[in-house]
Order: C-alpha cells, then sequence, then structure tokens
C-alpha cells in the first residue's frame, strides 16, 4: 500500500493541466491558421472563413498504472484525446490494495460522482478507526493518528480507506472510452518536432506520430524521463536504494485471531509496529483480510532462503504476537518480496520539456 500515490496522483493531475495551459500558446502559435481563440484548456481553434473549429488536444500517456489510468480518465472527462499505452499483454489480479485519503476521495467525487459511487461499493474505510504506530516489541501505541478521522469529520470530507489495486483498475477501465487503453504497447522513446507534435516509439519498432502531449506514468523506472533527463537507461537512473526490502502478502484472519486481542475485529484500521533494524505494517482491507508488509534493512538482492515465512518468525522473534499471528496464517507460496527503490526530489531538472512532462 503506498499512502503517498493517492496524493501524487491528484498533484500530477494539477501540475498536467497547468502544463496544458502554459504549453498551449507555443500548441496554438504553430498551428494558427488565423487570430486565437480565447480558449486556453483542451482545444485548438482554428478561425477558417470566419467558421470556428475546435480540435481537441491528442494526447498520448504512458503506462496504464493506477497513475496512467487515472490521468487518462480525468483527461478524458474534461475532453481531451487520450490514448494510454501498456507495456503488459493483459491485466490480471495482481497487486495489493490502495489507500486513498480524505482529500483524494474528495478530488474524485468532485470530478465524478458516479465514479466515486462506484469506489465506494468496493471501499473499506480505516479512517474511522484506530491507526498508528506502535512499539513492536512491546505492542503498546506511540502515537494514534487522530487527524485521519478528525479532519474528515471537520472538513465533511469521506473518511480514508483503501480500495485493491485491481478493483480500481477495473473501475477506472470500465469508465473508459473503448480503446483508451492499448496493451502491449510499451513506449521505448520519443521523438519532438519543432511544430510541438510528438512522436512516440513502441517496442518491436512501431511510431506513432503526431501527438500534442506525451505524459510519463510510468513508474519509477519510467523510460520517458530517462530520456528527458539524458540517462543512459532508466535503471537504475537516478534511483536509489532505499535501504530496505519488502515482504509482502495478505491473510485471512479468524474473528477469534490473537491478532484482535489488543484492538477488536472493527477497532483497528492500520498499524505500524516499529523496532531496530525493521518495522511491520499491517492493514484491514476488508472482507476479513489482513495485509501485511515485513520492512527490513538487507541489501539489495539478498533474496536466496528456503522459506519466507520462517525467515520473517526468525527476524521478528520476540516481536508483538499479532505480527506472528499474520506470518503464522500465510500460506508460503503467496509471500512476495520486492527491494524498495527511491528517487531523490529533483531541484536542478525540470518535470517538463517541451510538450512532454
Amino acid at each position: 500500500m503506498n499512502i503517498k500515490k493517492d496524493f501524487l496522483l491528484l498533484l500530477l493531475i494539477s501540475l498536467f493541466e497547468l502544463f496544458i495551459s502554459y504549453h498551449f500558446n507555443t500548441i496554438h502559435r504553430t498551428n494558427l491558421i488565423s487570430k486565437p481563440s480565447t480558449s486556453l484548456s483542451m482545444t485548438l481553434s482554428i478561425d477558417v472563413t470566419q467558421k470556428k473549429t475546435k480540435i481537441p488536444l491528442n494526447i498520448a500517456v504512458a503506462g496504464a498504472g493506477v497513475g496512467g489510468i487515472f490521468l487518462g480518465y480525468a483527461l478524458q472527462t474534461r475532453g481531451f484525446n487520450v490514448t494510454v499505452f501498456e507495456k503488459a499483454a493483459k491485466f490480471s489480479r495482481f497487486g495489493g490494495p490502495i489507500q486513498l485519503a480524505s482529500n483524494a476521495l474528495s478530488c474524485v467525487n468532485a470530478l465524478s460522482p458516479s465514479l466515486f459511487q462506484k469506489i465506494m461499493g468496493r471501499f473499506t474505510f480505516t479512517g474511522t478507526r484506530k491507526c498508528g504506530i506502535k512499539d513492536g516489541i512491546r505492542n503498546s501505541w506511540y502515537s494514534i493518528f487522530d487527524a485521519i478521522t478528525n479532519l474528515a469529520e471537520w472538513n465533511d470530507l469521506p473518511y480514508t480507506g483503501v480500495i485493491d489495486r485491481p478493483d480500481l483498475q477495473e473501475i477506472l477501465l470500465d469508465n473508459m472510452q473503448e480503446g483508451t487503453v492499448l496493451n502491449s504497447k510499451a513506449i521505448t522513446s520519443y521523438t519532438e518536432h519543432s511544430d510541438g507534435k510528438v512522436d512516440i516509439h513502441i517496442e518491436g519498432g512501431e511510431t506513432i506520430k503526431g501527438f500534442d502531449v506525451l505524459v510519463g506514468a510510468d513508474g519509477i523506472w519510467s523510460s520517458i524521463r530517462a530520456q528527458m533527463w539524458n540517462e543512459p537507461s532508466a535503471r537504475p537512473g537516478t534511483c536509489t536504494y532505499s535501504g530496505y526490502t519488502l515482504f509482502a502478502a495478505e491473510s485471512v484472519m479468524h474473528p477469534n485471531s490473537t491478532f484482535f486481542q489488543s484492538e477488536g475485529y472493527f477497532d483497528a484500521g492500520y498499524k505500524v509496529y516499529i523496532g531496530p533494524g525493521k518495522y511491520f505494517v499491517t492493514s484491514d482491507v476488508g472482507s476479513g483480510r489482513i495485509q501485511w508488509y515485513a520492512f527490513l534493512a538487507l541489501p539489495p538482492g539478498t533474496k536466496a532462503r528456503s522459506s519466507n515465512v520462517q525467515y520473517l518468525r526468525d527476524q521478528f522473534e520476540g516481536w508483538s504476537q499479532e505480527i506472528h499471528a499474520c506470518l503464522d496464517n500465510t500460506p508460503e507460496q503467496i509471500v512476495e518480496q520486492r527491494d524498495l527503490y527511491d528517487r531523490r526530489p529533483s531541484v536542478l531538472k525540470s518535470w517538463s520539456k517541451g510538450h512532454v512532462t
């Protein structure tokens, strides 16, 4: 679960709309036949023999993750022509829950009340319950995040909660125009011409020409960013290892489980158990399921072991029994591991260049 993703997504949409407004002037100058239009949003206005024709901007989005699809949906509802290019051959139910905070949900509702209601139909609220940081060994609360509940109530916002990433993806795909998202179309590079038009180059040799704007939503290993910033390759690019490797899985917990002894079945939303060199996170994700994450301070590539579950039992020996209740109730084959990489804030490099962002 990426707690920051909902904020970053909305920030991306806001910045993109500013980007469109700013760069419209350039597009307008190079494509306008007669006098400029007063519109600075989603169309080019061309005055031909006193008959005004509006041409929607043609936008390519690289990457059909939650960020790329949400951006595509938002732009499409505003009248843009959008095509989202995804490298995966098909969408499958992969990935855990994603948290949507109150501010993100209120923006979704403002964008589309019907989309908001569909998300609510598969949503699990955590902001109405106790959430915070616990001592991983003593199992006592360090800090309870009251603001998650209070700010929503004070500002009349929806409560924070989680939704399965595949469910959110499915809802968005079902509400986009047919043919918007193209699979097996990984964008490897692009060419921007002097008139502002952008051609995209697809893995395998295909080139698609004539986009007004290209948005790179292709993740931390972005090919779009690598080209824009003149990096030799997307991996590792300007990413650095965070110092942590992550183990994650999902458990279906019985209401009488040790996990619920301190806090009842409906009392806690998510808990962060902290200790030296590691921490453990749990979150209720609905239908009796608990998603858990174990973060260990290990070198990258530390993956050789016969049993991840037993390895984690050993790593968290002496820690809260709530952690061990999760581990004991998790089948070995569903535990996933990945090293975590971060991207440091960019101060000297712009996130946009020309008609690419």
